[in-house]
């Protein structure tokens, strides 16, 4: 009975999603202004017992989706809203995985990308078109760095070529039959630096796709007043440079983005961390495009975020200062909702799917983030539920 009355409040959280799936049409939409949500009616589900490793989720709207352990050499899929995670980490994996950079990404719930730098020799590239259920490996030429999958079919590898003093050096590699041959769009030259407009200063950790031509990189650069984003609409053949409007104390402090989260091919947000001198807080803003990236404008501000994500134009989620807020008018407000959350837990990730569903890893062993649980949400992150989340062989 419990089973039967969870799947009908998944199912009736899922007909109101607004999430675009990976292969839906686009569709424009703006941003509205909301009333903040009520004070949450309930209780959080107590921390269960069972402990496990899994910590980054990529779900999916069916109640499908992927997680990795913090060190992303176990991969795991479910089936069914994170009941039961089945280990489909490829066979083979293990021999070229142990202590070297891996990189993962997921187009749906049954394509995923694995790929392995081994010591001394370029990456090994893994793929599954069933849920992990039959993987393939395949050497490619240059190093595995951080991937996106626009299309099925089309796939992006930005490498790490080198890294010196202040500077990172990449190269970006593009596939357009699924991984059976590669196109080197730009390599850094040394000569020449700032070509193809994507500087080689300053550390690239943010790689995120709108469409299979509009490409977004952030990272971090101690330069005061510049923000670190940087946009390619010929799929990474040259990039300009890109601000958000109205930004605070953006002469002053530096200003990298800790996280890309696309809506949909024309909106998306962007959490930007502000360092400013003498201070110890560190505020983080929020800026949002709805024209695929050309523009940005500034939203909100909360303080010493750890992690953020948006699940629709209009709902999203924050965890500062050691509680949770919820935003339901397109981060232009933020109202608490930390009871919400289960008690003697450390929240360390989010996913949200759409405005209503969406998970929360959380751990007891904040330092290693080994032991961590799962929890759901189907009313934006206003109440969080515990998942089962059985590891099955």
């Amino acid at each position: 009975m419990k089973r039967t009355i969870l799947i009908l409040t998944l199912i009736l959280g899922l007909v109101l999603c607004a999430c675009e799936p990976l292969s839906a049409p686009v569709t424009d939409t703006e941003v509205a202004t909301t009333e903040a949500p009520k004070t949450v009616v309930g209780k959080p589900t107590p921390t269960p017992l069972y402990l496990s490793d899994l910590y980054e989720l990529t779900m999916f709207t069916g109640g499908e989706g992927w997680a990795t352990n913090v060190n992303k050499d176990r991969i795991y899929n479910t089936q069914n809203f994170g009941e039961h995670f089945y280990d489909v980490t490829p066979p083979d994996f293990a021999s070229v995985s142990g202590g070297n950079s891996i990189f993962t990404t997921f187009a749906n719930s049954s394509t995923a990308w694995v790929c392995a730098n081994t010591p001394g020799a370029n990456g090994t590239l893994f793929q599954t078109n069933d849920a992990g259920k039959t993987w393939i490996s395949s050497k490619i030429d240059f190093p595995c760095g951080m991937m996106i999958i626009p299309v099925l079919g089309t796939g992006y590898v930005l490498s790490n070529e080198d890294a010196g003093m202040g500077s990172q050096y990449m190269s970006l590699h593009k596939t357009e039959d699924d991984g059976a041959s590669w196109t080197e769009i730009f390599r850094h030259d040394p000569a020449n630096p700032q070509q193809p407009g994507l500087p080689t200063s300053g550390v690239k950790n943010q790689f995120v796709s709108l469409n299979k031509d509009i490409l977004l990189v952030g990272g971090s650069e101690p330069v005061s007043g510049s923000l670190y984003l940087y946009r390619s609409e010929d799929g990474g053949a040259s990039w300009s440079q890109k601000g958000c409007q109205g930004l605070p104390d953006s002469d002053e402090a530096e200003l990298s983005p800790t996280g890309i989260t696309r809506v949909n091919a024309n909106e998306a947000y962007i959490a930007i961390e502000a360092f400013l001198p003498n201070q110890e807080s560190k505020p983080t803003h929020f800026c949002y495009t709805s024209d695929a990236g050309q523009t940005w404008n500034y939203l909100s501000t909360l303080d010493n975020v750890a992690f953020s994500d948006f699940g629709s134009s209009q709902t999203g989620v924050a965890f500062s200062d050691g509680k949770m807020y919820q935003s339901s008018d397109g981060g232009k407000t933020w109202v608490d909702v930390s009871q919400g959350l289960p008690q003697a837990i450390t929240p360390v990730g989010v996913d949200m799917v759409s405005n209503l569903y969406g998970y929360l890893t959380v751990s007891i062993t904040p330092d290693t983030l080994i032991q961590n649980r799962i929890y759901m949400t189907v009313d934006g992150g206003g109440l969080w539920k515990a998942m089962p989340g059985t590891i099955l062989k």
